[in-house]
């Protein structure tokens, strides 16, 4: 992905991500983590997507078959993350930050 779309898509996604509660996390493939979350208003669902020629992130209505028992990055995600801040592009990188927010409040 190029800067610029990168910019366009975490502007577009700041908005409704912004105080967002994590319902729940899925990892359907070992590249792929989906967010179920719930922002006062509706339900979404946002992508983010390691993979190689396919890297990516996105809100989704698309859901996924999810193994009976989560990898233990999921796990270790669940056991973690509460809530979304935030989503930030850092210093005019190709690199996107979620701030997040744990059961800790940290």
């Amino acid at each position: 992905m190029k800067l610029d779309l990168i910019k366009h898509v975490v502007a577009e996604l700041a908005e409704p991500l912004a105080d967002a509660r994590v319902s729940k996390i899925y990892q359907p493939a070992p590249e792929i983590i989906l967010f179920k979350l719930w922002n006062g208003r509706e339900t979404l669902r946002l992508l983010l997507s390691a993979e190689v020629q396919k890297s990516r992130l996105h809100l989704t209505d698309r859901t996924w078959p999810n193994p009976h028992i989560p990898p233990r990055f999921c796990q270790l995600l669940r056991a973690r993350i509460t809530r979304i801040d935030s989503i930030s592009v850092v210093n005019d990188d190709r690199i996107v930050q979620l701030e997040c927010q744990g059961k800790q409040g940290s």
